[in-house]
């Protein structure tokens, strides 16, 4: 297909896809249900010191109002490569993409508020920057948020909230269908809350967070590998309340997951796939000052499973679909005796689709509205549902960075060629001198009558003979 057959029908199938579209949210990985096995962009909030593989990128996603989206730019070589993000609501929960669609979705929200209802403000992300060098990276994340009042006395009323998170990872450098390939990383987390009325404390909050995620793919074959997922979450939470009586509460939760499966790849082609095994356990203490209130929550997902592809069209239009199914046991001990509790057993199933279109170095990334695909377009009146729940603009300007494409309108470089020398001029023919009669054939010497029907005859000497008979 040519280049401009392939922008042509990119372009048309872009206008017609903005057209359709409503206010978005997110990206590409949301279209295959947050499969992990399929790498994506967004692997640079999981592991930071993939931001040189992504360098010298530009992605918008945006987000279903106001305050949903975000923004990605990264620069660099292979060497040392840097990113910023604004406004990534997933700083206090990096790992949380493990739900088809909501996972992702909310993911592009603000952080949100751990000490309601004593502290209700949220933090907004003020800095959130990626380094990678080599095969380590870090990324650092900062946020805050403030709503104060002040009376006519000088006291506030109001709410705060900041939080610091910070993020290590790690790489093999090993290259899929060739070699063993693992990404490490590590993540910590503290938020703290506050609020206060007329001057006088009225609650306050701390949160600890440590995670950590194992991605891994073991080569079976050029085109095969087994991907491996695990992950680990610690997280202590403690609120007070200094009203009258003060309470405090807290909890604390320990949690295990991983998971298993194939990776396949055929050309521009994904297929991924993996079963999944979680643990959980939280301990709640919902008042202090009461004697043996604890009770504790033990979760099990056995058996999970996430299915993902992605399938190129034509070189310019991608569709990609996934699916995950969690089964969850639930048993919650109460306080008192050993018998009090509850328990609960339940399958969960998300799907969701997408598409992209891909001209050049950009992209568009759209998470199809799972109303549109159920119910269809209204041609008259709409589709309340919209079309897009996620969308996302990607354009790559590493290939342009290192001189490898031609910039727009300026002509390509090409070698001097050397000019041929003149043909030489031509020469005056001779002058005509004087050319002996040629000899007479013989029949025309006997019969001098027959050049009526004769005919006549060129050789490349120049003379000249002709011959006859008669009827």
């Amino acid at each position: 297909m040519s280049i401009g057959s392939s922008l042509g029908r990119g372009l048309v199938a872009l206008g017609v896809l903005a057209a359709v579209s409503s206010t978005a949210h997110a990206d590409r990985r949301t279209g295959y249900a947050g499969n992990l096995l399929i790498e994506d962009k967004d692997d640079v909030f999981l592991f930071p010191h993939l931001t040189s593989t992504y360098r010298n990128l530009i992605s918008l996603d945006y987000g279903g109002n106001e305050t949903s989206g975000n923004a990605l730019l990264t620069l660099g070589n292979a060497d040392m490569a840097y990113g910023v993000a604004l406004h990534r609501g997933d700083v206090l929960n990096p790992y949380g993409v493990d739900r088809a669609r909501n996972g992702e979705i909310l993911a592009l929200e603000n952080p949100p508020a751990l000490f309601a209802p004593e502290v209700t403000q949220a933090p907004a992300t003020m800095i959130d920057f990626m380094l990678s060098m080599g095969n380590i990276g870090f990324r650092a994340s900062i946020g805050r948020s403030l709503t104060s009042v002040r009376d006519g006395a000088g006291d506030a009323t109001g709410q705060e909230n900041t939080f610091i998170a910070g993020q290590f990872g790690w790489g093999n450098g090993g290259v899929r269908g060739e070699s063993s390939k693992f990404d490490v990383s590590g993540g910590l987390s503290l938020d703290f809350g506050s609020a206060y009325a007329a001057g006088e404390d009225a609650g306050s909050g701390m949160n600890f967070g440590l995670n950590g995620l194992l991605r891994g793919y073991l080569p079976q074959d050029e085109q095969l590998d087994l991907g491996i997922l695990a992950r680990l979450d610690v997280n202590s939470l403690s609120v007070s309340n200094d009203g009258d009586p003060a309470i405090d509460r807290g909890s604390f939760g320990l949690g295990l997951s991983g998971g298993v499966g194939p990776a396949f790849r055929f050309g521009g082609a994904q297929v991924a796939a993996y079963a999944t095994l979680r643990f959980s356990y939280t301990t709640t203490e919902p008042n202090s000052e009461v004697d043996d209130n604890e009770s504790g929550t033990l979760g099990i997902l056995i058996p999970g499973l996430n299915v993902a592809t992605e399938i190129p069209l034509n070189d310019w239009f991608v569709v990609r679909t996934g699916a995950q199914y969690d089964w969850n046991l639930s048993n919650t001990s109460g306080p008192g005796p050993e018998d009090e509790g509850s328990g609960s057993q339940a399958g969960t199933f998300g799907w969701n689709a997408g598409v992209g279109v891909i001209i050049d170095q950009f992209r568009f990334d759209g998470a199809l509205q799972q109303g549109f695909l159920l119910s269809g377009p209204n041609f008259i009146g709409g589709n309340t549902a919209g079309f897009f729940a996620i969308a996302s603009l990607t354009y790559s300007f590493d290939a342009a960075r290192s001189g490898n494409v031609t910039p727009t309108g300026e002509p390509e470089a090409t070698e001097p060629v050397a000019e041929e020398p003149p043909p030489p001029a031509l020469q005056p023919a001779p002058p005509p001198g004087d050319v002996p009669a040629p000899a007479p054939a013989p029949g025309a010497a006997e019969n001098p009558e027959a050049g009526a029907n004769g005919t006549v005859g060129g050789s490349a000497g120049g003379s000249i003979s002709i011959g006859g008979g008669t009827n």
